[in-house]
């Protein structure tokens, strides 16, 4: 296990302690700050709810260490990619004449 998070993640919940567990949510809200800032700024179609679409991006991009397998179908760069796509299409399409 490489990193403390990905530790924190496959640690059952018995072995965690309240200060880990505080330790862990406050580092957890820091993460998710970085987050909404950046998703603050991208210029989404406002149909797009900003909470759903963050939630679900750290969701996706999160969940990649039990999917992601080194020369399997998808480089790190194509996980990227696909990642980089799915925020394009939550934009608002700026070619699209009104």
């Amino acid at each position: 296990m490489a990193s403390s998070v990905t530790r924190a993640i496959l640690t059952p919940p018995r072995y965690y302690n309240l200060r880990g567990v505080r330790k862990l949510v406050r580092r957890r809200d820091e993460y998710e700050q970085i987050f909404a800032g950046l998703i603050d700024e991208l210029p989404l179609n406002p149909n797009c709810d900003r909470h759903a679409f963050r939630l679900s991006m750290l969701g996706a991009m999160n969940w990649t260490v039990f999917w992601f397998k080194a020369g399997g179908p998808l480089s790190v760069d194509q996980v990227g990619r696909q990642i980089a796509l799915m925020v394009r299409g939550a934009a608002i399409d700026r070619s699209r004449k009104r």
